[in-house]
């Protein structure tokens, strides 16, 4: 099943080539003037979507020095897994949204049904993301099916959940839904998962 793909940055240049500390190492001129590029050549080249999303290289980012500029191009920031895997929702930081890692090493399909689990009973959101499959410490291919088919086995063909895209999830109204969210990422793709409860009824 195919449920879409999001087009977002990850900076111009992979801003973390040079440096861990990403984001981080730049000035302010450098990030405001890639930022500016990266969205530019985004919009310019049909590949916006309704939310623009950074997602940081590396995962590093600054609440002091990055975050007033990339607030300035973008509606919310990916980071790395920092503590729990899960996030609140909505997270307490657009900009600091959490997100577990699948090619790291020693994560197992087990492992990260696991964390699938968690979030759902505790009706918080999990962001998974890989790079590639089958290089070295990535997330195999048969570890890939094993977690996508648990998620949709498990909840989404029994209406526990509905996959959606990262971003959509700037759309979605906590006074209107409970959420019990999900995500999963994997190449390109950035999704997301959201279990709805007590959705009132349609008056369209």
């Amino acid at each position: 099943k195919v449920y879409g793909t999001d087009i977002q940055s990850h900076t111009t240049n992979h801003a973390d080539e040079d440096t861990v500390f990403g984001i981080i190492s730049m000035t302010s001129a450098e990030l405001e003037e890639d930022s500016e590029n990266s969205v530019s050549y985004i919009k310019a080249n049909g590949l916006a979507g309704k939310h623009m999303v950074l997602y940081y290289p590396g995962g590093h980012y600054s609440r002091a020095t990055t975050h007033p500029i990339v607030e300035k191009y973008y509606e919310a920031g990916m980071a790395a897994n920092q503590g729990s895997p899960q996030n609140s929702f909505p997270p307490a930081d657009w900009y600091a949204v959490r997100r577990t890692q699948l090619d790291a090493a020693g994560l197992s399909c087990s492992t990260a049904k696991g964390y699938v689990d968690a979030a759902v009973s505790t009706g918080s959101w999990l962001s998974f993301y890989d790079h590639s499959v089958n290089a070295g410490t990535e997330f195999t291919t048969d570890e890939m099916k094993c977690l996508t088919d648990y998620i949709y086995e498990t909840y989404t063909s029994k209406g526990r959940a509905k996959v959606i895209l990262d971003s959509e999830a700037l759309d979605m109204e906590p006074s209107k839904y409970a959420i019990r969210d999900i995500t999963c990422g994997f190449q390109a793709d950035k999704c997301g998962v959201y279990s709805p409860r007590n959705i009132p009824e349609s008056k369209d």
